[in-house]
């Protein structure tokens, strides 16, 4: 597997399969060949793409950061699926 990961913050942003081609630009990022995705603020500056990962089986988006070697839950993870909402 690889991952996107922001380079401010180390968070782990997308997971691709191994065989997905990703094109980390000056001004964007694009996935597949042709492209199937295409980010506009995943750019060479703010981005780094990390392969040969084994991620969590719970991975999501900013769940996770990745130093290259250890998965860490990020502080501010709060999953939408068992937060309350807050009262009115």
């Amino acid at each position: 597997m690889k991952t996107i990961i922001e380079n401010e913050t180390s968070e782990s942003l997308y997971i691709f399969d191994d065989s997905k081609i990703i094109n980390i630009l000056d001004s964007k990022m694009t996935v597949g060949e042709p492209v199937e995705l295409m980010v506009l603020d995943c750019n060479s500056t703010s981005v780094s793409l990390v392969e040969n990962v084994n991620p969590p089986e719970d991975w999501e988006g900013r769940k996770y950061t990745f130093d290259g070697t250890t998965w860490t839950v990020t502080q501010e993870w709060i999953d939408a699926n068992t937060e309350e909402a807050p009262p009115e």
